[in-house]
């Protein structure tokens, strides 16, 4: 709830939706989650015991105000950059609490993905705004086909989807290319 305000332009967007007679609009409220049910999902996420979390719970719940998906983005984001990470010698999830603490966050979740996608490489945002053109998913024949077109970016489709895919943003099953989540 007020994810975005008066003045941003996605709320302008969203009025327009609303109001419009040939869209319907279904609106989710997500409540915040207690620092408890972060430190529950963390735990079970990490499979840990919720104790040893329960720190690193109140840390997130406090950087993200309890949003979930605000906080899922940024337990992601932390895993990606190995800030939480699996250590072979403890054989369960670390974290470096130092890394955790400093982290500085954007007032929103919106702002907070924007900024990992301003980090990706601009052959992976050409060939993820392609992607989009398509809608959730497309048939990888299509990829093939644009990969040799003028539209692919300079290194071709194949080692940008190949990095999507590690990022998790994509998935290939059975010929189909399919976003995994919106962004």
């Amino acid at each position: 709830d007020n994810e975005v305000c008066d003045g941003h332009p996605l709320y302008a967007q969203l009025v327009r939706l609303r109001n419009s007679a040939s869209v319907n609009v279904t609106e989710i409220c997500l409540p915040a989650f207690s620092k408890g049910d972060m430190s529950d999902m963390i735990a079970a996420e990490l499979r840990l015991p919720t104790r040893i979390v329960a720190e690193l719970g109140d840390v997130v719940h406090r950087k993200t105000s309890g949003h979930i998906l605000f906080a899922v983005e940024l337990l992601n984001s932390m895993l990606r950059d190995s800030t939480i990470h699996f250590g072979l010698n403890s054989r369960r999830y670390c974290w470096r609490w130092e890394t955790i603490c400093s982290l500085k966050t954007d007032d929103n979740v919106a702002s907070f993905i924007i900024s990992n996608l301003s980090t990706w490489p601009p052959e992976t945002l050409h060939t993820l705004r392609i992607l989009a053109c398509f809608g959730f998913h497309t048939d990888q024949g299509v990829l093939e086909l644009l990969d040799a077109s003028c539209v692919a970016p300079s290194g071709g489709l194949k080692s940008c989807i190949q990095n999507l895919v590690n990022i998790g943003v994509i998935e290939i099953v059975g010929g189909l290319v399919s976003l995994t989540h919106d962004l």
